[in-house]
């Protein structure tokens, strides 16, 4: 009884919600009297402030989904609901209070911001601490959901051994469904939870078993079989959600979207799209051109450098393939002789006859790739990504190595996430190479600005100097 009390009585938490929400928001209404005003306000003010606040405050929190479900929700998700919501409201709220009375607004703006600040500090640290006490409650068995699997496949064992390591969300994983009713399946359970065949009357045992969700987890190919299953269950008035198995289509994302009415799974696709792609650039961008400035003077040092320990240009340049495939020029500075190459390229090797006096040194150091910072600052290049092979490579590579062209979704970085984990140097085999490419698909199936900052701090400690470049 006491286990799903919250579950049946979710209409009193959530009046109980907004309850504490409206207190937060009088809390936040009086402190920042007294710091901007230096006065307590009096019960009448209090409530007036309260209802023009709310008028604009509660749909921006429900529009940005601050009161949706918690089960599914983590802890950034839920930072990020509230950020954009107090941000929307601030930007509202102090429009309409300027357009009104451009006289006060600079006094009544300060009011605002402070009042904004202490909500958000003070909404983060309920809902931080709602979430982490609904987790606390969810792994001890409380407010769970009974879950039926219908499939027994990859998938299926997939989806329940997440829940095992997640038992925050309350999910609980009672059965999984044979669905080939013609074949008896030989495994009785899977980590003690019991397999069944097909029953003739699916929808009773549904109900007999106190079934709160179906999840389907079969092939993509049984469509036919997962519509008909639908039918079936059509009386049964519970969610019923479908995990296609993307194992057997080694997929880079599996996000799904909408145009219209029109669904859409996304197979192959980055991260980095919309805003992000703005975020990124700008980002990328502007440190490239902070740190050309501070590192000039050791750019003129090196090519001064070039200039008088071999003959040729100072700057080598190469062609290499960007975003979407497309063949852009990649600056270095020259660590080679000068020679002419073959049709494919031959990658430096230990004790490499072509490297200049100071080639070898410029190459273990990194500090040959510095003039990839112009790269950045034309667009052609990030700080962080792929690392952009020489053409004749990937048009060797792409048929070999798993998901190699899927590298240039997005743009090639001068460091990146193989780099920082060791995967430099010479790929003289094509285990090499894949174990390169793994770590760009982790890259962009995971990507955020946060990553990207790691990287880059990784790559200043640990990434400059490595054993394996040559």
């Amino acid at each position: 009884m006491y286990r799903n009390f919250m579950k049946q009585n979710y209409y009193y938490f959530f009046l109980f919600l907004i309850a504490a929400d409206i207190l937060i928001i009088s809390i936040s209404e009086v402190l920042s009297s007294i710091i901007v005003l230096d006065q307590v306000l009096n019960f009448t003010q209090i409530f007036k402030n309260l209802i023009v606040v709310s008028i604009f405050m509660f749909p921006f929190l429900s529009y940005f989904g601050v009161y949706s479900p918690f089960r599914r929700a983590n802890y950034i998700q839920i930072c990020k609901k509230i950020i954009l919501a107090h941000i929307s409201f601030f930007i509202v709220f102090s429009t309409i209070v300027y357009l009104i009375n451009q006289n006060t607004f600079i006094f009544k703006v300060t009011w605002i911001s402070v009042f904004v600040t202490t909500s958000f500090f003070m909404f983060i640290f309920s809902r931080l601490l709602l979430l982490t006490a609904l987790r606390f409650l969810r792994k001890r068995s409380f407010n769970t959901r009974s879950i039926l699997i219908i499939g027994t496949g990859e998938m299926a064992e997939k989806i329940h051994v997440r829940f095992l390591e997640f038992l925050w969300t309350g999910y609980r994983v009672i059965g999984f469904i044979n669905h080939e009713q013609s074949n008896e399946f030989e495994q009785k359970s899977f980590n003690g939870v019991p397999i069944y065949n097909k029953p003739k009357d699916l929808s009773k045992w549904i109900e007999e078993h106190s079934v709160e969700e179906i999840w389907f987890a079969l092939p993509l190919s049984l469509d036919g079989e997962i519509k008909d299953l639908l039918w079936e269950l059509r009386h049964k008035p519970i969610p019923k959600r479908y995990v296609p198995d993307m194992f057997a289509l080694n997929v880079i994302t599996s996000s799904i979207g909408q145009i219209e009415d029109i669904p859409i799974l996304d197979l192959e696709d980055s991260r980095i799209i919309g805003k992000s792609i703005i975020i990124k650039d700008i980002l990328d961008k502007s440190l490239a051109f902070f740190i050309l400035i501070l590192i000039s003077p050791l750019m003129i040092g090196i090519a001064i450098a070039i200039k008088v320990t071999s003959k040729g240009p100072i700057i080598f340049k190469q062609k290499r393939y960007g975003i979407y495939g497309n063949v852009f020029n990649v600056y270095k500075f020259r660590s080679m002789k000068m020679h002419t190459e073959k049709n494919i390229i031959q990658q430096a090797q230990k004790n490499d006859p072509r490297l200049t006096i100071i080639g070898g040194f410029l190459r273990r150091t990194s500090l040959d790739e510095l003039p990839q910072f112009i790269n950045v600052l034309q667009g052609k290049m990030s700080i962080v990504g792929p690392r952009p092979h020489a053409v004749s490579h990937n048009e060797y590579y792409k048929d070999l190595v798993t998901l190699y062209m899927q590298r240039h979704l997005i743009k090639p970085g001068i460091t990146g996430l193989a780099q920082v984990n060791g995967s430099r140097g010479e790929t003289d085999t094509v285990e090499k190479m894949q174990k390169r490419v793994d770590f760009d698909m982790d890259y962009i199936k995971n990507w955020s600005v946060f990553l990207d900052i790691k990287i880059i701090f990784l790559t200043i400690f640990k990434g400059f100097f490595n054993k394996n470049a040559y």
